[in-house]
């Protein structure tokens, strides 16, 4: 049986937060879909077409959240950015916005709050991204909330951002860089699986208080990842190998002058390369799920778009 009847989601439009948008709904569950201020998102349309009930807010005005957050008793929290830059602060986005929406949620009578982390945050890293992260994660757990943390490696599907440069250069021949000897790991999760952890949040007890590493099932060299996308596609794939230092110089060009890759930050390549991959065993077995594996996302997110 249900045990929440309305939950408010932060970052509604993005792909992460859409995509449990929808699981929740299919679960019958009461969506309440933020919406950052003049955003012109064509999912908010969408988000209404599902049976969302939107609403405006500005992320940096607790009394905006407070308002947006009544009656609904838990809010997840996809709001983030994975890079820095001259217009976007990480900390401001990543570590303010998460102390506004936990203010918000203690005087808006929330009771639960679910948050997607990083894999990789730990209170060793020097790593910007992951130090905003844990920063955050620290006010979450001060915060007398009850909450339930998330450490997510890539998360992949149809539209995903982690693929979607790879699906691009693959399907038209161009070659893919790969930085420095591209036998860093990677752990992507299928988003499917993804959404049927943050449903299960709230179908079930016993999640709260807690913190799990959000891994799929297996675990592939970089290079390894392109190859079974690009033999998904029936496609071949070609490498151009990049020195890291030549690839952190192309990193720190405006995105219109990069070289490589234009969506690559300085941050995001910090990211690649960092190998962290963890054990899914505590995840399947809290959830009950069976992770699908590798070949198996890939083949579906293939046919999704056509492509299989």
């Amino acid at each position: 049986m249900l045990m929440t009847k309305r939950v408010a989601v932060a970052g509604s439009t993005g792909f992460v937060g859409y995509n449990a948008v929808k699981g929740l709904i299919e679960a019958g569950v009461s969506v309440r879909g933020l919406i950052r201020r003049g955003s012109t998102s064509k999912r908010i349309t969408e988000l209404s077409q599902i049976g969302v009930e939107t609403v405006e807010v500005d992320y940096n005005e607790t009394n905006s959240l407070i308002e947006a957050l009544k009656e609904c008793e838990v809010l997840y929290h996809f709001v983030g950015v994975s890079s820095q830059s001259a217009a976007i602060n990480m900390y401001e986005v990543n570590t303010h916005i998460t102390l506004n929406l936990v203010r918000a949620a203690k005087r808006g009578g929330v009771q639960g709050f679910v948050y997607n982390s990083g894999l990789g945050v730990n209170t060793h890293t020097t790593q910007s991204y992951f130090l905003s992260k844990l920063h955050a994660e620290r006010i979450i757990r001060e915060s007398g909330l009850r909450y339930t943390i998330f450490r997510p490696s890539y998360i992949i599907g149809p539209g995903d951002e982690f693929s979607g440069y790879l699906l691009e250069n693959i399907l038209r021949g161009g070659t893919i860089p790969v930085y420095g000897s591209g036998e860093y790991r990677v752990q992507p999760i299928f988003v499917d699986d993804a959404v049927h952890v943050y449903v299960g949040c709230i179908i079930s007890d016993g999640k709260w208080m807690k913190t799990y590493d959000l891994v799929g099932k297996d675990i592939v060299r970089f290079v390894e990842y392109i190859r079974l996308f690009a033999e998904t596609l029936n496609r071949k794939v070609y490498f151009k190998h990049v020195d890291l230092e030549q690839a952190y110089r192309d990193a720190m060009r405006q995105r219109s002058k990069r070289r490589y890759n234009p969506y690559l930050s300085v941050d995001e390549l910090d990211v690649l390369i960092s190998d962290f991959v963890s054990s899914p065993r505590r995840l399947e077995s809290a959830f009950g799920l069976g992770l699908t594996p590798l070949r198996v996302a890939l083949k579906k997110i293939a046919r999704k778009l056509g492509y299989a």
